[in-house]
Order: C-alpha cells, then structure tokens, then sequence
C-alpha cells in the first residue's frame, strides 16, 4: 500500500463523521465545462465541518474525480466507521442517462453521473452503497441532471448582460436513445426503490427537468445547492423532510425550473440531518 493510501487508512479510523464531495467544472472536452461545481464541492466541505461537524471531507474536484478515486474513497470512508457513524456523498456534475444493458430498467436506460474519465452508472453506484456497513447513516447529494427530455442545442441559455445559467446535463452519446429520449420519461427514482433505501438522497429536480449551473451574487454554484447551503448555515436541527420543504420555497424559480427530490424511507426523512 502507498504512503498516501496507509495515511488516508489511518485517518479514517478516528473519524465518526466523514464526507466526500465532488466538483467537476473542467472536462477533458472543454465544451463541457461548467463554473460552479467546485464552488459546490467547497461551499458543502465548509458547512460540513463549520456546522455540523464532520471530522474529515475529502474534496475530489476536477482530475481527482476519476472513478477510480471515487470508488476508493467512498468504500474507505464507509468502511472505516461503525455503526451511527453518519457518511455523506455530495457530487456536482453533469448527469446523463445510458442504455439498461442489466435489464433492470423498466424505460430501459441507466442514469449516470459525468466523472471525469468516465460514468458512475447508478447500478454500480447501488452496489456501493448496499454495501455499507450496517448501522451507518448516509446522505447522499447530487446537483446533477438526470433528465431524458433535451435535445443537444439545448445546453446553453443565456437572458442579459451577467446573466449564466447552464443546464448540468450531458446528452447520451448514442443519437437513437437521444432522440427517443424526448417521448419517453426517466424513471422518478435515480437509483433504487425508496423502500429499499439504506440513504437518504437530495436530488435537484424531477426527471423531466433540468439542474442549473447559474451565477447566485459573485459566486457560481449549482440552484440546489445555493439554496440548501443557504437553509442549512441557519438550521443545523431540522428533519430531512423541514429541509425538503423549505427548499420547495425558493425552488422551483422563475429562473430555476426545478423541483428539489427528497428519496429514502420515511424514518430516515424524518431523523434530524446529519445525524
């Protein structure tokens, strides 16, 4: 094992309360590019520790978040804590959608998360989290697009001088599942049945929306994460479901078309988040 890896391993054995969060702005494709999805990554590290807490947030922003480092890091932080231990996954990026090689899919298409080097499939990002140790609580957040209903002139919008707002979504690359995207809805659950949940997940909007990437004062951040920083820097003692509604009242905007989700069995809504 490499020093960094033995001193990552060592780390995590105080740790109750970890995060990994991911920010991805800069593509190997440059027409890719986004502008607030490091700002995320960040802006949820500081109210991670500053108001909640954590021990540890590791931060894979840009080339580090390869799938690699992700799988790493993910099976390492939840392995290395017990039971009530409390794991957070946050990931700002472009989100798409593949064709369901599985089977499993009912509209037949997988949705994925654009790391760097390659797709987080949600069947493997499953298999991740079903893994985790019994008794560990988990968060996960994702500021991403996993909309089937956009065409590929679609990525940019633009409305007066300052003003930015793009769409973190990728188009699949085959043009057939593009093209049939448009009459056939993804599915309203990104990555399991709610029953069948050991997470909570915060999402940035139906399957039928987008989520922006938009300049909120002098910073660039994704809406949903704007605004659920924005709750969270004066309410660290409120349930998963208060969260979701009050960010129901800043989202879906003028703006921001899009309805934040709240997925994961009723007891886990209800705990306090974070804990």
């Amino acid at each position: 094992m490499c020093k960094l890896c033995q001193k990552f391993e060592g780390e995590l054995k105080m740790y109750t309360k970890t995060a990994v969060c991911i920010g991805i702005n800069n593509y190997p494709d440059p027409a890719n590019n986004l502008l607030g999805c490091v700002p995320d990554s960040k802006l949820i590290r500081d109210i991670l520790l500053k108001k909640f807490n954590f021990d540890k947030v590791f931060l894979l922003n840009d080339k580090m978040a390869t799938y690699e480092n992700v799988v790493k890091y993910v099976n390492e932080c939840m392995f290395k804590m017990g039971d009530g231990g409390h794991f957070v996954f946050s990931v700002s990026s472009h989100g798409t959608y593949v064709v369901d090689k599985s089977g499993d899919e009912p509209d037949g298409r997988d949705e994925a998360i654009c790391l760097y080097d390659r797709l987080l499939i949600d069947d493997q990002f499953r298999k991740l989290l079903d893994h985790a140790p019994v008794g560990l609580n988990i968060t996960v957040i994702a500021d991403c697009c996993h909309s089937g209903s956009i065409t590929r002139n679609a990525l940019r919008s633009s409305k007066g001088p300052g003003f930015y707002r793009k769409p973190r979504y990728l188009p699949p690359k085959d043009e057939n599942i593009a093209t049939k995207g448009i009459f056939y809805p993804v599915k309203n659950k990104i990555f399991t049945t709610e029953n069948d949940m050991n997470e909570v997940l915060i999402t940035g909007c139906l399957d039928t929306e987008f989520s922006y990437d938009a300049l909120f004062g002098k910073s660039y951040h994704g809406a949903l994460t704007y605004n659920l920083c924005e709750i969270l820097k004066s309410n660290d003692n409120i349930t998963y479901y208060q969260l979701h509604e009050m960010l129901k009242s800043s989202l879906p905007s003028k703006f921001y078309p899009q309805t934040p989700q709240l997925e994961g069995r009723d007891e886990n809504k209800k705990r306090i988040i974070f804990s």
